[in-house]
């Protein structure tokens, strides 16, 4: 194979690996963010009508 071919197939075969690397770890790592910012809303006192609704509708969905 002349330099060319290898240097593209080097290029394909780095880019499939790294884009499998990034889909395992998407998939894998665990998301705390959204439970904390979730429960951070629940405590917070609801300061206008529509977050007073949405508080009761998502009480009354549980």
């Amino acid at each position: 194979m002349n330099e060319y071919n290898l240097k593209i197939v080097i290029s394909v075969l780095a880019g499939v690996t790294f884009a499998f690397l990034f889909i395992l770890l998407a998939l894998l790592l665990p998301v705390d963010k959204v439970d904390t910012v979730q429960k951070s809303k629940d405590l917070q006192k609801p300061t206008n009508r529509l977050e007073k609704v949405s508080k009761s509708m998502r009480e009354n969905a549980e």
